[in-house]
């Protein structure tokens, strides 16, 4: 025979093994090897190398941030290259940054400031095939909690 202490147990098992197939986080995948120059014209290039699949696609950010400041992060939009939405796995990735066509409020460099360095983040995109699966095996978690849930507990009666 079953006791309830047991079966709560059960139950909670079964919850937290359905929440962690319906929050899987995103993949963080390395970048290797990121550099920085600034050319003429307020325009940066940034390269970087992103260990993956090749055949994947990826998202992929990029950001400034300052030595001596770890409040500070900026997200650049006027950018362009092996950046956002794509397959970019491989070596020798080049983002560039048109620092002129950031709206001004967003962005100014400040010419007294020398720690800027930029990071690379890359996550694996999720597929729709990805959803569906989540999907089913929430939709399976569900029923067997409620099923063997409810069975349990008759027995246990």
């Amino acid at each position: 025979m079953i006791s309830k202490q047991y079966l709560r147990i059960f139950r909670h098992l079964l919850f937290w093994v359905f929440l962690s197939f319906c929050i899987l986080p995103d993949t963080i995948h390395g970048q290797n090897n990121v550099s920085f120059s600034a050319l003429e014209g307020n325009v940066v290039v940034v390269n970087y190398d992103l260990d993956g699949k090749i055949n994947k696609k990826y998202v992929v950010e990029l950001l400034l941030y300052r030595a001596g400041n770890r409040h500070f992060m900026y997200a650049p939009k006027a950018v362009m290259g092996d950046v956002g939405k794509g397959r970019f796995a491989g070596n020798n990735r080049k983002i560039v940054w048109s620092i002129d066509h950031e709206l001004e409020s967003d962005f100014k460099v400040d010419p007294f400031v020398d720690d800027y360095f930029f990071v690379v983040r890359a996550r694996r995109k999720r597929s729709f095939q990805a959803f569906w699966l989540i999907l089913a095996t929430g939709v399976a978690g569900w029923y067997t909690y409620n099923e063997l849930g409810d069975r349990m507990q008759n027995n246990a009666n």
